[in-house]
């Protein structure tokens, strides 16, 4: 699994996977995706997963604060290499990077609104890459994000006893409203 990195260029927004990666060397895929694709083919890899950063399609986290093209045109590149070569992506929608925005806006998934901006954003993945990618993972080990994301400066103040379970919560509604809408809207 890989996250490709680079939060600085291409338009995306702050996401909240950028703190704790914060001074850690950088996954060079952003730059290099056609090399890695190169050293897939060469390995002989049928598969390639690998996560979409919502702040990179989605700066502000929300449809209606701006779809960054460029994230789209990584993406769809990136996607488009993989399969010219014969590797079947594998996506992973949330790995731990959500927009900051919805962080500051909402205190992200300690809210009930991150369902509606989460199912929204699977959706416009499901709609962008969906004619290409045939197998989706919602999210990256939900209940590690629910257990110790917000208790890793996610929030102004943590309560262990409920944050976790409000968490898990809201991740599981998640994962039910974008299975929904795929299933609904995009399964052949």
């Amino acid at each position: 699994m890989v996250t490709e990195s680079y939060p600085n260029e291409g338009g995306r927004g702050p996401g909240t996977w950028d703190f704790f990666l914060e001074g850690e060397p950088a996954v060079r895929s952003y730059f290099m995706y056609k090399d890695d694709v190169e050293c897939l083919k060469k390995f002989k890899a049928n598969g390639y997963r690998f996560s979409i950063a919502w702040p990179r399609l989605l700066p502000n986290g929300t449809l209606s604060g701006g779809v960054n093209q460029a994230g789209i045109d990584f993406y769809n590149n990136l996607i488009n290499e993989l399969v010219a070569n014969g590797i079947k992506p594998y996506v992973t929608l949330f790995h731990f990077d959500l927009p900051v925005a919805l962080q500051t806006a909402y205190n992200g998934m300690l809210n009930s609104s991150f369902v509606k901006d989460y199912t929204a954003y699977a959706d416009l993945c499901f709609k962008t890459f969906g004619d290409r990618v045939q197998h989706w993972i919602t999210l990256n080990e939900p209940e590690v994000f629910a257990a110790y994301g917000y208790m890793m400066n996610l929030s102004i103040s943590v309560d262990a006893a409920t944050f976790p379970y409000i968490v898990a919560h809201h991740l599981i509604l998640a994962h039910a409203s974008a299975v929904k809408v795929y299933r609904e809207t995009y399964q052949v």
